[in-house]
């Protein structure tokens, strides 16, 4: 095995072990808020301040638990990618690489940096039409 496959060896597990915590992380919070729910649900007051407050914070705690299992499932799938598929790393977009420190920041990115910004900006083709126009 070459010196650059160690390398790149050694950088997808260190991702997995990130991919693994960051999963371990939010089971657990889930866990937490699953906890708070219920407490808030088994509640006996009735008092209709509290009662409005208690479905509010339920509402909030339903939707950070959707997105945490949301998160969960993401990163479950960067993981399965680094460790049979040789797409992990490629821009769902533009098809480049995306560079290893945003992979390690964001393990479960499917876009690069740039796809991500057009994409929040609208300008969902800009990055292809600046390779054309280079292509030119």
């Amino acid at each position: 095995m070459s010196k650059k496959n160690r390398i790149l060896a050694q950088e997808k597990r260190d991702l997995i072990k990130k991919i693994d915590a960051a999963i371990e992380t939010a089971e657990k919070d889930i866990i937490s808020l699953n906890k708070e729910t219920g407490n808030l649900t088994t509640s006996q007051s009735w008092n209709s301040g509290e009662h409005g407050s208690d479905v509010h914070n339920q509402d909030k705690a339903s939707h950070l638990i959707k997105r945490l299992q949301d998160k969960i499932t993401n990163l479950e799938i960067a993981r399965n990618k680094i460790i049979t598929d040789k797409t992990y790393g490629l821009c769902n977009s533009c098809q480049e690489l995306i560079p290893f420190k945003r992979l390690i920041e964001v393990p479960h990115a499917k876009l690069c940096f740039q796809c991500k910004t057009n994409v929040e900006t609208g300008n969902h083709n800009q990055k292809k039409a600046n390779k054309l126009s280079f292509a030119l």
